[in-house]
């Protein structure tokens, strides 16, 4: 049997309403600490920047910092 990885996210079982900041506010420290703890954020990152429209931190990265990724890579790949 194989592991998702959300299985093994350090956020899981967290209330979700901290990962959704209002517009503009700071990643709450808990999220913040349990990103920077946990062994799975390249697969939460991945799967973030894959889904385009995803808000909410992922892999603690905004919404924002993501779609700046985004187009950065997108001019990357047309040079």
């Amino acid at each position: 049997m194989t592991s998702h990885w959300e299985d093994d996210a350090a956020c899981k079982g967290m209330d979700t309403m901290l990962f959704f900041p209002e517009q503009g506010g700071k990643i709450h420290p808990d999220v913040k600490a349990a990103c920077e703890r946990c062994t799975v954020t390249k697969f939460c990152l991945s799967e973030a920047m894959r889904i385009a429209d995803t808000t909410g931190i992922w892999a603690n990265t905004t919404h924002r910092q993501r779609k700046i990724s985004r187009r950065t890579k997108l001019k990357e790949k047309k040079k």
